[in-house]
């Protein structure tokens, strides 16, 4: 392996770390530089074999070269491998700290829910999770005026939730911020989730669910 490929593997996986404290999005991209090298290794391996063939029925006179090509899917590979786990490895507090404004505090925590699913952090998802919608719960206790903009923050966050509950509060916070102008269909998704931890069925068809496998963790994703 040559010393300007050594080079080139360190910074790229210098740069995808650097980008993995600033920009969420580096998680999901990351997870596709994998599954892309996955499919680019395949292709190149397919190739090799039908140029075997084809040397084998003299059809050709030179075997593709495996090694060569073999190098960018490897340089994908391991710079995804790095964005994934710097996005797991580092993360903002899931909460902010209670002095701040409510609305500053919504805000906070809409990001933060937001960015760990844009970065793949599903090591401590559930846990993070479960740190918002605390924290959502304390502050609609207070029984504090909130905007239609906080009140969408707030279910989106409850909308993570694991009980029915939780559901219902989205679903009537999310309805009552589009009854106020702040357009979502949010309160839609919310309530048919509702509905299904009720065991009753759906009513406006938005929930399915899609099982990610990442490294042999499974993420499902509603």
């Amino acid at each position: 392996m040559s010393k300007n490929y050594l080079f080139s593997i360190v910074l790229s996986i210098l740069v995808i770390t650097i980008l993995s404290f600033f920009f969420e999005v580096t998680g999901i991209i990351s997870y596709g530089s994998i599954v892309l090298s996955i499919w680019l290794t395949l292709a190149i391996i397919v190739i090799w074999c039908i140029s075997w063939v084809l040397l084998k029925t003299c059809l050709i006179k030179r075997l593709f070269q495996l090694q060569t090509p073999l190098k960018l899917p490897l340089l994908l590979f391991l710079s995804g491998i790095a964005g994934v786990v710097i996005s797991n490895l580092y993360a903002l507090p899931a909460v902010p700290s209670t002095t701040l404004s409510i609305n500053d505090q919504l805000n906070y925590m809409y990001k933060t829910d937001q960015g760990d699913r844009l970065a793949l952090r599903f090591i401590r998802l559930n846990e993070r999770d479960q740190e918002r919608i605390q924290r959502v719960v304390n502050i609609l206790e207070q029984d504090e005026i909130l905007s239609p903009e906080n009140l969408y923050q707030a279910a989106t966050i409850l909308q993570h939730g694991t009980g029915s509950e939780h559901y219902e509060m989205a679903y009537i916070l999310a309805k009552r911020a589009n009854e106020l102008g702040y357009e979502n269909e949010l309160w839609k998704a919310a309530y048919d989730r509702w509905m299904l931890s009720l065991g009753k069925p759906q009513v406006y068809g938005t929930q399915t669910k899609a099982t990610l496998t990442i490294f042999g963790v499974q993420v499902e994703q509603k």
